[in-house]
């Protein structure tokens, strides 16, 4: 039987400088610069987020192996049993990984990896022949997939600068900010800007580009872009632009095995009301479960988990924090938001909005959600346990444990869609007694392991393509 795999994904902008300070392995640097490094890796990964598309599925051990430098490890269809029983010796220095989870990406050793780790690695390390094969003695730079696999699988059209062969070398070092003696960077963004164009225009027309640049280029052009910066905060942090389009290709609609509420395109100007955004989940999941033959019971309980997933976010705290840290602009939104309106990609924003906020770190809306959301369950679920699993899982999490939830200045929560139903943020419907493990064990003994997992899907997918898309002014 094969060994369980870890995923590796190659990528050409991790400096192996800021791996090395991320993970703490510079002994000069102190733990608050760790940090700081390890945010400026997890920005570079926001625009062109880590795909399954692009990743390679290697044997744990194989992995673990390679990156300590132990060489002549073959993959065979049983684990080599006796590699950690004869240690050998490694041919060359450890090397390190990011652990890619998102906010909670960390770098990892190679005797830390765990099963089912999607693993970010710099194109440096090799590991591939030329023909993309796994090979761990190859030490050859491995090709960059990242934008290929945004536009496949997603339909979305993104470049780096950085990561495209050099068309107009000139252009591009301007773009990246770079100066030498023979260039010097822009001194304002519309020059940038049509530096910008100039550098597609010449994209356009080499004959050398794969189609599929080649297409994500009419695209930007077709649809529109706009850039992003991130890095320039140190030598080992270099600055980088980023071109997205203002919208993904229409035809993929309806296929984007990855998309999130944190990675969506949806546009950035407008923000949406947590009625239209529920109302959207609903419908969205009603739609997938009555197509696939689910029962109308099995129907009716995905649809109301889809209209109650995000109650939760009617926290005051949590709304102050979509409105960007702004009290005022907070107190005249009308009624709660689902979505902040904040770019994907504003990490900085992002995050000050979350400071202003004081919404607890770690706090799980998705529990809030379950406790607004009991009336209405006990009212109209034909499995009320199924709902309270689909509410609470909505994010990932009670299969079968809830994170910690810690609420140090609790407040009252308004339920966004009943009058006079207001309740406390502190609740222990994560804690190990609230039972959320429990039902978890009887929705699989019930629906079966499989069964529970696909209605998940069908929920998480409602969720990620409402965000991607909202329809103007929801549907109920």
């Amino acid at each position: 039987q094969r060994a369980p795999d870890v995923q590796l994904v190659w990528r050409s902008d991790i400096d192996l400088e800021l791996l090395t300070i991320a993970g703490g392995h510079d002994e000069s640097k102190t733990a608050a610069e760790a940090r700081r490094a390890l945010r400026a890796l997890i920005r570079r990964f926001e625009a062109v987020p880590p795909s399954s598309v692009e990743a390679l599925s290697v044997p744990i051990y194989a992995a673990r192996a390679w990156l300590k430098g132990i060489g002549n490890v073959t993959i065979a269809d049983v684990p080599i049993e006796t590699l950690a029983a004869k240690n050998p010796k490694a041919d060359l220095a450890p090397r390190y990984a990011l652990r890619w989870a998102g906010d909670e990406t960390v770098v990892v050793d190679p005797d830390k990896l765990r099963v089912g780790d999607t693993l970010v690695i710099p194109v440096e390390y090799g590991g591939l022949n030329p023909v993309g094969v796994w090979d761990p003695s190859c030490t050859d730079p491995v090709t960059d997939l990242g934008e290929e696999a945004q536009w496949r699988a997603r339909g979305r059209a993104v470049l780096r600068p950085s990561c495209v062969p050099d068309i107009a070398h000139v252009w591009v070092k301007r773009v990246l900010g770079v100066s030498t003696d023979q260039v010097e960077p822009f001194e304002t963004k519309r020059e940038e800007r049509e530096a910008i164009k100039t550098w597609l225009d010449a994209l356009s027309r080499d004959a050398t580009s794969p189609e599929w640049r080649l297409e994500a280029v009419r695209h930007l052009r077709d649809v529109g872009w706009q850039w992003v910066e991130i890095g320039g905060s140190s030598a080992a942090d270099p600055r980088e632009v980023v071109v997205i389009g203002k919208r993904p290709k229409q035809a993929d609609r309806d296929f984007d095995p990855e998309a999130s509420s944190h990675t969506s395109q949806r546009s950035k100007d407008k923000p949406v009301t947590l009625r239209e955004h529920c109302a959207d989940v609903s419908e969205l999941v009603r739609g997938f479960a009555t197509r696939l033959g689910f029962p109308e019971s099995v129907v009716g309980d995905l649809a109301l988990a889809g209209r109650l997933h995000d109650l939760g976010k009617a926290d005051p705290r949590f709304q102050l924090m979509l409105a960007k840290g702004d009290p005022v602009k907070a107190a005249m939104s009308g009624e709660p938001l689902a979505k902040s309106g904040i770019g994907p990609a504003d990490k900085s924003a992002q995050d000050e909005a979350s400071l202003r906020s004081r919404y607890p770190a770690g706090t799980r809306h998705e529990f809030m959600s379950l406790q607004l959301a009991q009336g209405d369950i006990e009212s109209e679920a034909s499995d009320p346990e199924l709902v309270r699993h689909l509410i609470s899982s909505h994010h990932g999490w009670s299969r079968p444990c809830a994170p910690p939830t810690p609420d140090p200045e609790p407040v009252e929560v308004q339920h966004p869609f009943a009058k006079g139903v207001v309740l406390t943020s502190r609740h222990s419907l994560a804690s190990t007694g609230s039972g959320v493990a429990h039902r978890f064990a009887t929705l699989n003994a019930r629906y079966g392991a499989h069964g529970v997992a696909w209605l998940e899907a069908l929920v998480r997918l409602a969720d990620h393509r409402a965000s991607q898309f909202p329809s103007p002014g929801g549907k109920s």
